[in-house]
């Protein structure tokens, strides 16, 4: 087994949103760390995953060991597809970085299914260096009970640099989803939001069913907001492992 390594903190945390294909995982058992709230009186898990609306905006904020690398501002938008089920959400580094990388990923909301999830796209400026679609549709698969867990799997399709003579190469993306119960974050600037908090483990495999990439994150979801932090393990080119998080910091409905 190998793990990537990558330096590339807004492609990466994009897609650990939901696809962690940029990231090596650790191999702590995530727990949760309140008290969780008894059978059948668990509210906050009814809204607590906020489906984005056309014109949202939100600022994130990205950090390696606790220091900032950089904020984010998020988009939604969907007047320029032609299916208005489509939504496109945008991410780009602020202020912009040198190479100008911003991350797209087009997805359809339904009631059950938050995220279902078309096709990623790469971009350094205009030019599209990457795009990555999922065959069949990947839907990222919430539980609704504590300690449950969902998995899905799909192959993913990706090509990577020039359009006229890209790289391509296709893999099956395995993904489990586990409800590990709410708590309440204290996030920057003083803001306190009761959340809900997830686990994500995915396997990236070849074809043949080798596995490439093994990746692990915890996921909290408040409600009118969505995701609000994300914490997972970033391999960085010189071999170490440091601590990568994402939190929110203003914006949403």
């Amino acid at each position: 087994m190998k793990n990537l390594k990558t330096e590339l903190p807004l492609s990466a945390v994009a897609l650990c949103f939901g696809t962690c294909l940029f990231l090596s995982g650790g191999s702590a058992h995530a727990t949760s760390d309140t008290e969780l709230p008894p059978a059948g009186n668990n509210s906050l898990r009814n809204t607590c995953l906020y489906i984005s609306r056309d014109g949202d905006q939100r600022t994130m904020r990205y950090s390696l060991d606790d220091q900032k690398q950089s904020d984010q501002l998020w988009t939604w938008d969907n007047a320029k597809l032609p299916d208005p089920r489509t939504r496109v959400r945008t991410i780009k580094n602020m202020p912009a970085s040198a190479d100008n990388i911003s991350h797209r990923r087009y997805f359809r909301s339904y009631e059950n299914y938050p995220y279902i999830n078309l096709s990623d796209e790469i971009l350094k400026g205009e030019e599209k260096v990457e795009e990555s679609t999922y065959t069949s549709t990947y839907i990222e698969r919430y539980p609704f009970t504590i300690g449950e867990t969902l998995e899905t799997s799909t192959m993913v399709d990706r090509k990577r640099g020039p359009g006229s003579n890209p790289e391509i190469s296709s893999t099956k993306l395995i993904a489990k989803e586990t409800y590990l119960g709410n708590e309440t974050l204290v996030l920057p600037g003083n803001f306190t939001t009761p959340a809900c908090k997830f686990e994500s483990n995915q396997e990236i495999q070849s074809r043949s069913g080798a596995t490439l990439v093994v990746s692990k994150s915890n996921s909290w979801y408040a409600p009118e907001i969505g995701l609000v932090k994300s914490t997972f393990d970033v391999r960085t080119f010189d071999g170490q492992t440091r601590q990568g998080k994402l939190e929110y910091l203003r914006g949403g409905r």
